[in-house]
């Protein structure tokens, strides 16, 4: 009798870049084993919308997910009293925490043939990183045309920058706004600047210090709204379409825009 495919249910854990990477991997990982894959796709504070308010559906199922089954197969925690977890063990042959998958070595290969109904969570790129194809988000026409009209006025020299502040310890701490000034001071007066960030302050304080050299666009700064997720996956693939991104410290945010445009992802810091 022949085998059936394993059956893998999948929780996209974090904001906007981990979740594109994660699910990234989660496919390729679903690809090489046969896996019937289903992705459960729950807001939060850092994720305010729907998969399908920003993307266009991908090859497998992405179950926007609420009700009872948030309470029976989202990530188990201290908001839901850690509830999910009872259910899980109980309905899957093995459970894969965000606290493990990408942390410990999990060997798929002999894991996969075994267990029947997996469930599993991350917040990274968890399975092959450098062969997962990030060609599989398509923004939805709304966003794309907003994406085209920015990039088609884009002069013949353009870099993109990202400048992660609000709820980043890292890029606020190691990734100070003088280190990107220093970045612009080396560029080619010609060279314009595309800068995405996540704070007001930023933008207009380059714009003020470095004129028309600074090219943003206006957009809702709240990861919490269908309008803010929006905006923040425009501003991502704007930056895929630049020549290179200078970018924060450990956010995954200009990572991604970089894989998107196949571009180098130069990461600033202080020395």
């Amino acid at each position: 009798m022949k085998r059936k495919a394993p059956y893998i249910y999948f929780v996209p854990v974090g904001g906007l870049g981990n979740r594109m990477r994660s699910i990234a991997s989660a496919v390729c990982l679903a690809d090489e084993y046969h896996a019937d894959l289903r992705i459960g796709w729950y807001q939060d504070w850092g994720m305010g919308c729907r998969f399908s308010d920003i993307f266009m559906p991908l090859k497998y199922s992405v179950l926007e997910e609420s009700g009872i089954r948030k309470y029976l197969l989202d990530r188990p925690r201290k908001k839901n009293l850690f509830i999910p977890a009872i259910y899980e063990h109980l309905a899957f042959d093995k459970v894969l925490t965000e606290f493990e998958v990408g942390y410990n070595d999990i060997d798929y290969h002999s894991l996969l043939p075994q267990a029947i109904k997996i469930w599993m969570a991350s917040n990274m790129a968890f399975y092959k990183e450098h062969d997962v194809n990030y060609e599989i988000f398509r923004p939805i026409d709304l966003l794309q045309t907003q994406i085209d009209e920015v990039v088609q006025t884009f002069p013949k020299s353009v870099v993109g920058m990202q400048i992660r502040r609000t709820d980043h310890a890292a890029a606020i701490k190691y990734s100070p706004t003088k280190c990107f000034e220093e970045v612009i001071e080396r560029l080619d007066k010609a060279t314009k600047v595309y800068l995405a960030t996540d704070d007001e302050r930023e933008k207009s304080y380059f714009r003020q210090k470095y004129g028309n050299r600074i090219i943003t666009r206006t957009s809702v700064l709240e990861r919490g709204s269908v309008k803010g997720i929006q905006d923040a996956v425009v501003e991502m693939y704007i930056l895929g379409a630049t020549q290179k991104i200078y970018g924060s410290k450990s956010s995954s945010f200009g990572q991604i825009a970089a894989k998107l445009g196949n571009i180098d992802f130069i990461e600033v810091e202080s020395k």
